[in-house]
């Protein structure tokens, strides 16, 4: 009875042991896709550059500039990064298409102002610097956030290039050869 107990345990460990080999040293259909990324991942890790295209992309900063948090929007149609190993640290840069780039801020409770720019072309630098070419600007004041009214914008131009930074947590915005108007009173409605 014993030798009987013996053998069925060693029979059945047998079968276990080798359906453990089996499965450990066959290939599955999987297999070559993970050891490839596995491979990439690697190259990725000892190159000094790496690129990444993308489209329909959006960037959200929030900055605080005197204990109010300011919202900047940048979108872009298509946009190609960067990334490149200088020395060691590593530097990241967007190359974006048809830009959009907006903030809102609220001077009071009844106003707010909209600077609204877009632009053909521009590059991204992470973590706080934009430069836009070709640029197009308007300022409004939005009486009602959801309705955006061009036609009442107090401030418009045309630029070739702006350079926008919030290094030190502070927005700075600068113009190169700007042409437009002001109109400071368009868009305000006066209340009696």
């Amino acid at each position: 009875m014993l030798k009987k107990s013996f053998i069925i345990s060693f029979s059945f460990l047998t079968i276990l042991i080798t359906a453990f080999f089996i499965n450990i040293f066959s290939v599955s259909k999987k297999d070559p896709n993970f050891i490839n990324n596995i491979k990439q991942r690697g190259s990725f890790e000892k190159s000094e550059s790496a690129s990444l295209q993308g489209i329909g992309v959006r960037e959200d900063l929030y900055i605080a500039d005197n204990e109010i948090r300011k919202h900047f929007v940048i979108f872009s149609e298509s946009s190609s990064v960067f990334l490149n190993k200088n020395f060691q640290k590593y530097e990241l840069t967007k190359n974006l298409e048809k830009i959009t780039f907006s903030n809102e801020e609220i001077l009071n409770k009844n106003i707010t102002h909209l600077r609204h720019i877009t632009a053909e072309n521009g590059i991204y630098l992470f973590p706080y610097e934009l430069i836009l070419n070709n640029i197009n600007i308007s300022f409004t004041y939005l009486s009602d956030l959801h309705s955006l009214d061009f036609q009442n914008q107090y401030f418009s131009g045309k630029a070739k290039k702006l350079y926008f930074s919030a290094d030190k947590k502070k927005p700075f915005m600068e113009v190169d050869n700007f042409e437009g108007n002001f109109s400071p009173t368009k868009g305000l409605k006066c209340r009696k």
